[in-house]
């Protein structure tokens, strides 16, 4: 049984408010709506009841409290025994691709002498899976960009560090190494290799987002939801990789790769999404290193996000 579920309930039924209850847990109340309702099918009972003023239990869930309560307690309890007895803190982080461990490398070099005694656990998935896990607590703070939270409500800050636009990533020898810039109809007789959405989720009103589903049609493209993959069947000649910045590491040039701006491409702010409410003298150094990391660049792929602009 999900602890998240029982921890929903648990407060929905102390508070006798959904929108207490989120407040208290730092959700949404869909969010908290979702769980209940999933536990209530997981038990096949009514826990609550739920009308437009009040909130009360129902003999179940009356009946049910006491061993919800009693389940969080213990869980609480040995938590805390097992974190106290490591001579470790974790810093849980979730990102969308591989190149974004590369980028940051640095930061952990240098996070690492500061806090020695603390130590990253990274989560590598698609957008909706790192932020669902982020909404359920699961990380302390996800690399994103901010069209990413667009539908997500849970209290959250942004720091965005930088702005990203999209890129045609092909083979030093491909026709097009050579140049600076790229017009997306210069790609219309090209094999796209392209990420899913839920990978790469350009803006709704980015032209290229368009561009790109309609160049699909033809039913030549690649799709492939790994950037080291896309990279690797650019680098053999299959096609052109489509990639935003922070979908490529810094040494893709060294490996005779070019990347090379799309004239259609919105640009992207990537930052760090942190939970409201729970900065840690850690985490706000963690940040900081990150900020000073991707605003240095590589110059082609970042443009920094002024400071004033830091905190959403």
């Amino acid at each position: 049984m999900d602890t998240q579920k029982l921890r929903c309930f648990v407060a929905v039924a102390d508070k006798l408010s959904f929108t207490k209850a989120a407040n208290e847990l730092y959700f949404s109340v869909p969010t908290v709506t979702h769980h209940i309702k999933a536990l209530e099918a997981e038990l096949g009972v009514t826990l609550l009841i739920r009308d437009k003023h009040t909130v009360r239990l129902t003999p179940a869930g009356e009946a049910f409290y006491p061993a919800a309560r009693e389940i969080l307690d213990k869980l609480e309890q040995v938590t805390y025994r097992l974190t106290t007895e490591r001579d470790f803190e974790v810093l849980r982080i979730g990102c969308t691709s591989h190149a974004e461990m590369v980028m940051l490398t640095p930061v952990f070099a240098r996070f690492r002498r500061q806090y020695p005694a603390i130590r990253p656990d990274i989560f590598i998935e698609n957008y909706d899976k790192v932020l669902d896990r982020f909404e359920e607590k699961e990380l302390d703070l996800v690399f994103v960009t901010d069209n990413m939270l667009l539908r997500r409500k849970c209290a959250r800050l942004f720091r965005p560090f930088c702005r990203m636009e999209a890129f045609a990533v092909v083979d030093e020898e491909h026709p097009l190494a050579g140049r600076e810039r790229l017009a997306f109809f210069e790609l219309e007789e090209q094999v796209l290799i392209r990420m899913s959405n839920s990978f790469v989720p350009f803006n709704t009103g980015n032209p290229l987002t368009r561009l790109i589903e309609v160049h699909g049609l033809q039913g030549r493209d690649i799709h492939c939801d790994d950037d080291r993959l896309m990279m690797s069947l650019a680098k053999a000649g299959y096609g052109v990789a489509i990639l935003p910045g922070y979908c490529i590491p810094t040494y893709a040039e060294q490996i005779g790769l070019r990347c090379i701006p799309i004239e259609e491409s919105q640009k992207l702010v990537y930052g760090a999404a942190v939970h409201r409410g729970r900065e840690k003298k850690s985490l706000e150094a963690f940040l900081r290193l990150a900020a000073a990391e991707l605003r240095a660049g590589p110059r082609t792929m970042r443009k920094p996000v002024e400071a004033e602009d830091m905190d959403q």
